[in-house]
């Protein structure tokens, strides 16, 4: 997954795969169901080569509120709402 420094602060949605889900299952059920997916929405804060940030709307001033930490590895799909 391509990130652009132009997207930074622009508001996206991530979609991803969650393995944290499963947590305490076998490894058969985990096999069986497949990582949970997930969808992140708000504003793009920050991306390096192993993790993407989104800030979400509730986050008051710049460094406190709901934050969501994304291995890339995990993301399957970036899209870049309309302003």
């Amino acid at each position: 997954m391509r990130f652009f420094k132009r997207e930074l602060g622009k508001k996206v949605v991530v979609k991803w795969d969650d393995p944290v889900t499963f947590w305490g299952k076998t490894i058969e059920y985990v096999l069986k169901e497949g990582l949970a997916k997930k969808e992140s929405i708000g504003w793009l804060e920050y991306y390096n080569k192993d993790v993407v940030i989104v800030k979400h709307e509730k986050c008051k001033g710049d460094k406190e509120g709901d934050f969501t930490i994304i291995a890339r590895s995990l993301i399957t799909e970036v899209r870049v709402l309309d302003d």
